[in-house]
């Protein structure tokens, strides 16, 4: 059995003394690459694991052998008793893996709430002020109102792939529906047209991208909404950075629209009734 004591390159620091065996079968099981800084006693400077070939001394085959009777358990307690640093880091890659499996998950429970927060963090950086925000846990709904013109938006955001198993298939998908409304002094003018979507059925049916139309008596408001699907990963990174100028562009994008269409429809009828 070889008995020179290697020592390797761990987090840019030398790391040892390690039982040449042990690096070995680290080595042939990947849990070392070979490109690892490595020294031995009796040379000049350092290598490289790939370089070094550590010698794998193999232990010898417990009494028994020749014939069959092999006491498993006692092969067990004396592999790890003599080569305890390959279990601790097998155990240690096993830890890593469970904690990305984790990360996945938790990312993927919790990326339509970052995603959230960063629609409300543009809509305030733009002078709007967020009046309403709700949620039942998978449903997100946030309102807000530009104090200028009194012109509002809102959000609604429904999480559809809040697993890892499911992110991992469709993407970290959610249901975003975004509303542009106005104030109109002569409400009653539109109030009617209004009420003929209600009929047609396309509030409760509306297909993504289609452009419904919404009011609100009391308030006064006529809103104009569009379902659409975003894969919030487009984003939100995996290391949970926002790409807070994609979001705010395609926002909006989604706004402008929308208003355009709602002072296209409306505007000029309540202008002819001596309206806003």
């Amino acid at each position: 059995m070889s008995t020179r004591a290697i020592w390797i390159v761990v987090d840019g620091q030398p790391h040892g003394p390690h039982e040449e065996a042990a690096v070995a079968r680290r080595l042939a099981a990947g849990d070392l690459s070979g490109d690892v800084g490595a020294w031995h006693e009796g040379l000049e400077t350092w290598t490289t694991l790939a370089a070094l070939a550590p010698r794998d001394a193999t232990p010898a085959a417990p009494a028994g052998a020749a014939d069959g009777a092999i006491d498993d358990s006692v092969a067990v307690i004396g592999a790890s008793s003599t080569d305890g640093e390959a279990h601790e880091a097998a155990f240690a890659g096993l830890v890593r893996k469970i904690w990305k499996h984790f990360d996945q998950s938790i990312f993927a429970s919790r990326v339509d709430e970052v995603l959230l927060g960063a629609l409300i963090t543009i809509m305030v950086e733009r002078g709007s002020a967020l009046i309403d925000i709700t949620s039942d846990g998978s449903n997100h709904y946030v309102r807000f109102e530009r104090l200028a013109d009194k012109s509002r938006v809102y959000f609604k955001v429904n999480h559809l792939t809040p697993s890892a198993v499911a992110a991992k298939v469709q993407g970290h998908l959610v249901s975003v529906v975004v509303g542009y409304g106005e104030f109109i002094d002569n409400f009653s003018v539109i109030w009617n047209a209004i009420k003929a979507e209600y009929r047609s059925g396309l509030l409760q049916t509306a297909e993504p991208g289609t452009i419904t139309v919404d009011g609100d008596m009391e308030t006064r408001y006529a809103y104009v909404q569009v379902d659409l699907y975003w894969n919030a990963g487009d984003y939100v990174s995996d290391a949970w950075r926002v790409d807070y100028a994609r979001l705010g562009t395609d926002m909006d994008a989604v706004v402008h629209v929308l208003r355009k269409y709602l002072r296209g429809r409306f505007r000029p009828a309540t202008a002819a009734q001596g309206g806003v």
